[in-house]
């Protein structure tokens, strides 16, 4: 396709631009989903599992509901890439990493996860200095209330589990299998690219425009890592490390809680995030076009 200058693209042709294709990916997708719905409806009948046990099971304060809410995840981006490898007849790898997958570019993002959340640890904090805000990362007593100081090793393996699954499952969603789709109809990236940040916010279903805001942000952050280092791997890896940090240093059941009215601190926090990720995506996407012209 002309115009399509990023290296997670090249994979797309002119018949991608299609209806049929774009429908029956949809169709298949919600054809599985149904499937497997009823798969595990029926086994919970079968097991005697009550509404009110299914739902406890997806708990997030717990390791059992945190794994099940990742399998359910990475379940549903399984199913997206058998949709559109069955619509679009192209193998799994180019909705992912068309360049190959690449270790390094996973390994990272997950590095540079840490520097991103300490620059937004930063910005929060001034804040609060500013302002007087609390952070919330104490208790009623005082004492410091992070899980990761906690010595909870189930729930500590649960969520790196979990949030490995989580990152998958959306990463292979929002920014391989959808950035492709909305690439090929807008022939050009930087449409999609904001389209399916904004999608990827708004299936959360957070009515607080902070929150809104900044898991737009954070689609534009993963998908232009997508776009110029020309796979997901580098996105899933900071994916990953972003939402592991994130409730290891609050409660699961807090950290992904949605309809908290957030200031707007988090979203300069979360601008600073971003900049310090970018900023790591354009030296490795250069430092990958040298290596090219050598």
């Amino acid at each position: 396709m002309t115009g399509l200058t990023f290296p997670f693209l090249t994979p797309l042709r002119d018949s991608d631009r299609n209806l049929a294709r774009a429908a029956g990916c949809g169709g298949i997708f919600l054809l599985v989903l149904v499937v497997a719905f009823i798969v595990l409806a029926v086994t919970g009948v079968a097991l005697g599992l009550s509404p009110e046990q299914l739902e406890a099971a997806q708990d997030l304060g717990s390791p059992g509901g945190l794994v099940v809410v990742g399998a359910l995840l990475a379940g549903l981006g399984a199913i997206i890439l058998l949709a559109a490898r069955l619509a679009y007849g192209r193998p799994l790898a180019s909705f992912l990493w068309p360049q190959g997958f690449r270790l390094r570019l996973l390994l990272g993002g997950l590095l540079v996860a840490v520097p991103a959340a300490l620059a937004a640890l930063l910005v929060s904090l001034l804040f609060a200095l500013v302002t007087g805000q609390d952070l919330g990362l104490r208790d009623a007593g005082g004492a410091a209330d992070l899980p990761l100081l906690e010595g909870d090793f189930a729930y500590l393996g649960a969520a790196v589990i979990s949030m490995a699954l989580v990152a998958l499952g959306e990463e292979a969603i929002f920014r391989g299998v959808l950035l492709q789709m909305l690439a090929a109809w807008f022939r050009r990236a930087l449409p999609a690219l904001v389209l399916a940040a904004i999608l990827f916010s708004a299936v959360h279903g957070d009515p607080d425009p902070v929150a809104f805001a900044m898991r737009v942000i954070m689609g534009l952050t993963w998908g232009w890592a997508t776009l110029r280092l020309g796979g997901i791997e580098f996105a899933a890896g900071l994916h990953f490390g972003n939402n592991l940090l994130l409730i290891l240093m609050i409660p699961a059941g807090e950290a992904l809680q949605t309809g908290r009215e957030l200031p707007v601190s988090a979203l300069a926090a979360q601008l600073a995030s971003a900049a310090v990720a970018i900023t790591a995506v354009e030296l490795m996407a250069r430092r990958q076009r040298r290596n090219a012209a050598g």
